[in-house]
């Protein structure tokens, strides 16, 4: 039970701060990505090289929020199937009913959000490598008109 309730704490603590983390690093690798297609037109090597460790340290970045959160509702969930798996026979009435109450939370896994606005999970991770890569694609057909 602290279990659900320390998570609980984490996430309302961590809301305002994954957003700002999470918006910010999008925004960042966006202009990045821009920057890197400048240096491409003039072949500066050594801005692009800059600029591509700063890009891996922006996905590193937001790859840690989305994992942390992905770890947050596998264990919550594995709490379910531990506390269903238990025998129920051997235990007295009361333990009984306190695990059917933890089995009823863990059927809604916690999860971390930035802001209430996107999961962190390591599928929300993908989605966002796909449309920075779109992006990506986009700005060098805009640039190369």
């Amino acid at each position: 039970m602290t279990y659900f309730r320390f998570a609980t704490i984490v996430e309302e603590i961590l809301q305002e701060v994954c957003l700002v983390e999470f918006t910010s690093c999008l925004c960042f690798i966006c202009l990045v990505e821009y920057y890197c297609i400048q240096d491409w037109k003039v072949n500066d090597n050594l801005s692009l090289m800059t600029y591509f460790m700063f890009f891996v340290s922006l996905c590193s970045n937001i790859y840690i929020l989305c994992y942390i959160g992905e770890l947050l509702m596998e264990k919550s969930n594995q709490i379910g199937l531990i506390c269903y798996m238990i025998n129920w026979y051997d235990l007295t009435p009361t333990v009984a009913r306190d695990l059917i109450l933890i089995v009823a939370m863990a059927s809604h896994p916690i999860k971390l959000s930035a802001g209430g606005m996107a999961d962190l999970s390591l599928a929300t991770f993908g989605n966002i490598l796909k449309t920075t890569l779109a992006y990506l694609s986009f700005l060098r057909n805009l640039v190369e008109i």
